[in-house]
This record gives structure tokens, C-alpha cells and sequence, in this order.
């Protein structure tokens, strides 16, 4: 088994009406790598380098204790992979796939053009992806043609965010 490095992701809910105001904080904090707005049963997806994991559980631990988290569930990162120019559009998305060979999964994804990083996790889902295209016909073709036509995909779910054009 791998071991873990203190990297992780938080999938966060927030209290109605405070989305702007998690954002803030969160993205205020040292550890956070990235923090995005999504659609779908989460409103926040957090990804953050922390020096080891229990450093990255007290982290998880303060956000659950913000008055704006309603839920937050973690995963622990066992490997990060990000792409050296990534690529920017107006559409993109988190993609959270329960794979059964999980690493040949993360090593496939590296060669889909709209993948800017894959994390291989423990928790709910093993390996989780970002995506980015020039348009969501583009970005929903991405996921449809290149990741779900992967072998040994159980389950997926996507959460779609606005992109990160200039």
C-alpha cells in the first residue's frame, strides 16, 4: 500500500448564503493549493499540501469548526500529479471516480489533454481529477468520451465549476 504524504482534499458544503465568505478564508490559508466553487452535492472542493496528516486532519478539523461549514468530508491524497502548462477554459469540473485498478486509472488520465491534475485518494472515491476545456460541450465530451471510456471505472461523479479562463 502507499503511503500518504499530508496532501489532501476537502469536499465541502457550506451554509446557505456563505460561499463567497468560505472562499475567502480558505483560500486565505497557507496549506490550500487550490479552493473551487462547484455544483452538486458539495460547494467547495479543497486541495491543499500540509507538512504531514495529522496536520492535514487539524486542518479539516478547524473548517468543520467555521461557521460556514455544514459538512466536509476528506481524502487523504496518496500521490499528486499536475500538468506543467495546464489548460485554461471557460468550463471545468472535479472529477471523483471509483476505479478498480485506481493507479492505472490516475496514469490514464495523465494523457487526456482537459486533465490538469489527478490526485489518487483514500476515501469515498480513489482517484480524483480536475478538468478544463474551452466550452462545456468540450468539457462534458472530455468526460464522457475520455474518462468514463476507461477500463475498470465503477463509479463517477462530476462537479462542475466555472473556468478558469483569463
Amino acid at each position: 500500500m502507499q503511503e500518504a504524504k499530508g496532501e489532501g482534499i476537502l469536499f465541502l458544503k457550506v451554509k446557505p448564503g456563505t460561499v463567497e465568505t468560505a472562499l475567502r478564508e480558505v483560500r486565505a490559508k497557507a496549506e490550500v493549493t487550490e479552493a473551487d466553487p462547484v455544483l452538486g452535492p458539495y460547494d467547495l472542493v479543497i486541495a491543499g499540501a500540509f507538512k504531514d496528516l495529522e496536520d492535514f486532519r487539524r486542518f479539516s478539523e478547524g473548517i468543520v469548526k467555521t461557521d460556514f461549514c455544514e459538512d466536509c468530508v476528506e481524502s487523504i491524497s496518496l500521490e499528486r500529479w499536475r500538468r506543467e502548462k495546464p489548460a485554461r477554459g471557460a468550463a471545468a469540473a472535479w472529477t471523483l471516480i471509483k476505479a478498480e485498478n485506481p493507479k492505472r486509472v490516475a496514469e490514464e488520465l495523465r494523457k487526456v489533454p482537459a486533465v490538469n491534475a489527478v490526485f489518487s485518494t483514500m476515501g469515498s472515491y480513489n482517484v480524483v481529477a480536475k478538468l478544463v476545456a474551452k466550452n462545456p460541450r468540450e468539457l462534458q465530451d472530455a468526460i464522457l468520451r475520455n474518462v468514463h471510456a476507461l477500463p475498470g471505472l465503477r463509479r463517477t461523479e462530476s462537479l462542475t465549476m466555472a473556468g478558469e479562463e483569463d
